[in-house]
């Protein structure tokens, strides 16, 4: 888990929602939903229920917040065009 979880914790912290997610920028939003099912069901706090997660339990809650974000804001056409005006490289 501490591999996984750092590389994913770090895609999380940079804030860029295709990165969170593991897509380009060009992906549709059926390969989006996939990838996202499949994240979330990884990465759910049920997946850890009654495990001693230590210092990694902020983290998990974290991923998995940032993970639902990215989804809200990739799957809603109006915000993700949003998003890609406010990101675009100057």
């Amino acid at each position: 888990m501490t591999v996984l979880s750092d590389e994913i914790y770090s895609r999380i912290v940079s804030g860029d929602v295709y990165a969170i997610l593991g897509v380009s920028s060009g992906a549709d939003i059926k390969h989006i939903r996939s990838v996202y099912y499949e994240l979330s069901r990884s990465w759910h706090p049920d997946q850890f229920y009654r495990r001693e997660l230590g210092e990694y339990r902020d983290r998990l809650e974290r991923v998995f917040v940032g993970i639902n974000r990215a989804y809200s804001i990739l799957s809603d056409q109006q915000r993700r065009l949003e998003y890609d005006q406010e990101h675009a490289p100057d």
